[in-house]
């Protein structure tokens, strides 16, 4: 038997022979070089399927890669709305630790401002922490014929969580920040 800390070739076919899906998930969270997970590449070419598979096989969707970027992070800068949706579903955290907030990331992707207010919501819904002042300031870039579907998005957002994640910790109804309202002069339209 060998010393290092990598388990010997005939301990490796011992383990496939006994059980296979032990194997497969013992290499599921395996990094690459960069620090990419199986999943991370299923999120790269866009392949909901695939990272729906991963996660059912347990591959961890929260592990960060290298530059402590996660899938659901990759998955909103690039704009992947099935790929967002099924990382959350499985328990992907909407919290970000390094870099820019769920919410800026699809923002800068998502040009339908229809899908974008919808994404928006969900995410938000789930537990993405915004701050009042940028999120005001992210809807001050809408153009004021369409401020009316973000504002809807921030109300529905604001339900969603308040019944199912009530005082979720950075989130929209969290008790050490203020609940999200839009500017009196969004409300109406304006």
């Amino acid at each position: 038997m060998s010393t290092s800390s990598q388990p010997d070739p005939e301990s490796i076919k011992r383990m496939t022979m006994a059980d296979p899906e032990l194997l497969f998930r013992s290499f599921l969270n395996e990094r690459e070089a960069t620090g990419r997970t199986a999943l991370f590449m299923g999120v790269e070419v866009n392949r909901p399927k695939c990272v729906e598979t991963l996660l059912a096989f347990r591959a961890d969707p929260n592990l960060p890669n290298s530059n402590g970027i996660t899938p659901l992070q990759l998955a909103c800068e690039k704009g992947f709305q099935t790929c967002i949706r099924v990382l959350v579903r499985n328990q992907a955290s909407c919290q970000v630790s390094k870099g820019k907030s769920l919410v800026e990331l699809i923002w800068a992707s998502v040009p339908n401002l229809d899908e974008r207010a919808e994404l928006f919501a969900y995410l938000v819904a789930n537990g993405a922490p915004i701050e009042d002042k940028r999120m005001q300031e992210l809807i001050q870039q809408v153009p004021p014929e369409s401020r009316n579907i973000f504002v809807k998005a921030v109300a529905e957002a604001r339900v969603i969580l308040a019944r199912t994640k009530p005082g979720i910790n950075g989130g929209i109804n969290s008790p050490d920040k203020k609940a999200i309202n839009a500017p009196e002069s969004m409300e109406d339209g304006q």
